[in-house]
């Protein structure tokens, strides 16, 4: 929006440290030292990663995960709590990395997105989603699919061409 807050510049500083302090050969983590990585942080961890320029094995490892877990709305794994979380994060960080890894990131979300939505158009939710309800999964996978599909939101063409 073009605001500039006091103090904005540093509490992004810090927050970018402190997802640096999580990351390690295994990914990311929601605490230095704390739990273990799984999907939904890696792809968090790759995103940040991406948009501040960290650097190291975290965001590599990161990659690999999300590149090895391709969304599939029948996940068993820990990332299946929070499937369009998980899809959302992973398709903004997939976006911007470009590539191959994106080609295939976006030709598999377009088709499970599909495979999975309702009749009257909405997309269901999953699991730990479901006390979001249907319209949480719904705006998650309408920002997924107009990524797919090359149509960023305004808010985030600044964030594609920035690097």
């Amino acid at each position: 929006a073009g605001v500039e807050a006091p103090g904005m510049r540093e509490a992004v500083d810090d927050a970018v440290a402190f997802v640096r302090r999580t990351g390690d050969h295994g990914g990311f983590r929601y605490q230095p030292l704390g739990v273990g990585n799984n999907s939904i942080r890696n792809a968090i961890g790759a995103l940040v990663g991406l948009l501040y320029g960290l650097e190291g094995p975290s965001v590599g490892t990161a990659f690999d995960e999300i590149d090895r877990h391709l969304f599939a709305a029948t996940q068993v794994d820990d990332a299946d709590d929070y499937a369009m979380y998980y899809a959302y994060y992973a398709t903004r960080a997939c976006f911007l990395r470009g590539g191959p890894g994106w080609e295939t990131w976006r030709s598999v979300m377009i088709r499970q997105l599909l495979r999975i939505q309702e009749r009257d158009g909405s997309w269901p939710a999953f699991q730990d989603e479901r006390d979001a309800g249907p319209r949480y999964a719904t705006a998650l996978a309408v920002m997924i699919l107009r990524l797919c599909l090359d149509e960023a939101p305004r808010y985030l063409k600044k964030e594609v061409r920035g690097f």
